[in-house]
């Protein structure tokens, strides 16, 4: 009779531990499963990389959707020294885009960079997230033409 008592407990042990691991795995899966967050945590994720990335560091970004095909960012030096970005290339699929336009950045400083995004970007994606590869190329005195590539890619949300 007192073993009887443990295999009841066993029992409902396991079914309560199966019970809890089904509504883990719907949980998750309902995560996945709803586009927008899925796509609002990788945007988050890409905004904490670039946020912190070295010297150059992308603390907000936009792009419109409505035809102007123009990328804002705003491009903040963390480097402990001046340096001047000499263009950024977006490339988004097998399209790229530069900004060659020169830019000066004291330490600390930040700045609004306008780049013109490759072509059919963000077209027809209000709301959507397009993701670019960030390469700045830039000169920090006497060193010309280095390049800060980011590991990973920048994710931008079309308004």
């Amino acid at each position: 009779m007192a073993n009887a008592g443990k295999g009841q407990g066993s029992s409902e042990y396991l079914i309560i531990f199966g019970v809890v691991l089904i509504i883990a795995i719907i949980v998750v899966g309902l995560l996945g499963f709803f586009p927008g967050t899925s796509g609002d945590s990788q945007v988050a994720e890409s905004k904490s990389y670039w946020n912190t990335a070295l010297p150059f560091s992308i603390v907000d970004s936009s792009q419109s959707s409505n035809g102007a095909q123009t990328v804002s960012l705003v491009v903040e030096n963390h480097g402990g020294y001046y340096a001047e970005i000499s263009n950024v290339t977006l490339t988004f699929g097998s399209s790229s885009a530069t900004n060659a336009t020169r830019q000066y950045f004291p330490p600390g400083e930040r700045n609004v960079l306008y780049v013109n995004s490759p072509p059919n970007s963000c077209q027809g994606r209000s709301g959507g997230v397009v993701q670019y590869n960030v390469v700045f190329q830039y000169d920090q005195d006497p060193l010309v033409g280095k390049i800060q590539s980011g590991s990973k890619p920048l994710l931008v949300r079309c308004s």
